[in-house]
């Protein structure tokens, strides 16, 4: 268990010291695949490309979440600077805790791995496509447990440290909860049924255990089907 715990901080030290040139990242490629959401699990990003990219799928209307622990402080002002209003960023108490890239793009492919580049003439991109329905959903209860147990009020004090170059609306903007413009349905993370978050039924499902849907083909996607008392 010490053995495979060093892995994992050896691991997440090398990728966020990767060299910062900008990379041709295989992972643009599986961005562009996105139609309604794109949710982004980081140890850090230091691609200005990436960044970019995704500025450009939030300015078309496609919702970013981004969730990251504290070795994102190596590169939040990388993501932060002059764009912070365009994600929605949650950030984990501790370090070393994502290990690597994961991406769920609309519920129907999860994404793994990324680029590490030790040297400029060494690349290295390992990046895998899971299109598991099974396994997909499985990823995406974990990133939503992960997401909903970050309050609003420990998220914002965490936001409130990169400061000096975002502004305090910015952070302000990046800690709200999900609401019905951005997540229209909901489910029990153990449960088989749907509902329309609106309905009595949701409000019995207790906040910890949500899982929110923008709309119902994701719900579906994720195999379950909807409510008698929808």
């Amino acid at each position: 268990m010490f053995l495979f715990r060093l892995l994992i901080i050896f691991f997440c030290i090398t990728h966020t010291k990767a060299n910062q040139s900008e990379p041709s990242l295989k992972i643009l490629q599986y961005f562009k695949m996105a139609k309604v959401k794109i949710d982004f699990m980081t140890p850090a990003i230091f691609s200005i490309q990436l960044i970019e990219q995704l500025k450009s799928l939030k300015n078309e209307g496609i919702l970013i979440r981004i969730l990251s622990d504290r070795t994102f402080e190596e590169s939040a002002q990388n993501l932060l600077y002059d764009s912070s209003k365009n994600f929605n960023l949650k950030v984990l108490s501790s370090k070393f805790i994502i290990p690597h890239n994961i991406v769920i793009i609309d519920q129907k492919v999860v994404v793994i791995g990324g680029a590490y580049y030790p040297s400029i003439e060494n690349k290295i991109d390992h990046t895998y496509l899971i299109n598991d329905k099974n396994t997909i959903k499985k990823y995406y209860e974990s990133f939503q447990n992960l997401w909903q147990k970050i309050s609003s009020h420990d998220n914002k004090n965490r936001l409130l440290r990169f400061q000096h170059f975002i502004d305090l609306n910015s952070i302000e903007n990046n800690t709200n909860e999900p609401n019905e413009t951005e997540e229209n349905f909901v489910a029990s993370k153990n449960g088989k049924k749907y509902y329309r978050i609106k309905s009595k039924a949701a409000n019995r499902i207790l906040k910890k255990n949500r899982i929110y849907f923008q709309d119902e083909e994701q719900a579906k996607n994720s195999g379950r089907e909807r409510a008698r008392n929808f």
